[in-house]
């Protein structure tokens, strides 16, 4: 349910995108995750070093979600997730409490292009 990327002066953009998802249990569910991630994730993430921007995807009918953080340097793309703050580490606790347990590994992706 999270990911990450990196800035990269070559394209202007972002260079590395580190994603993973997941869905919830019950269509009830959608609410809390919608307010976890506006009101907790989004603003904890902000006050990662190197964050540059996130997305969050979610298909309504199915329940299936998934975010894209983006970050300044790849290193922080990659960094451990016991290496984030307390802000972030809570809200990813409270999304994973409400969602099936099928959550796809976070991965990288190289950007090549940001518009």
């Amino acid at each position: 349910m999270v990911g990450s990327g990196i800035l990269d002066e070559t394209t202007r953009g972002v260079g590395d995108v580190r994603s993973g998802g997941s869905g919830w249990n019950d269509a009830r569910e959608a609410g809390r995750d919608d307010r976890i991630v506006n009101e907790e994730m989004i603003p904890a993430l902000r006050d990662e070093p190197g964050f540059a921007g996130a997305l969050n995807l979610v298909d309504r009918q199915t329940g299936n979600g998934m975010m894209i953080v983006l970050w300044e340097t790849e290193e922080q793309a990659n960094r451990p997730l016991p290496d984030y703050g307390p802000g972030f580490l809570k809200a990813l606790a409270q999304i994973a409490a409400i969602s099936t347990g099928n959550r796809q590994p976070m991965s990288v992706w190289d950007v090549n292009a940001r518009v």
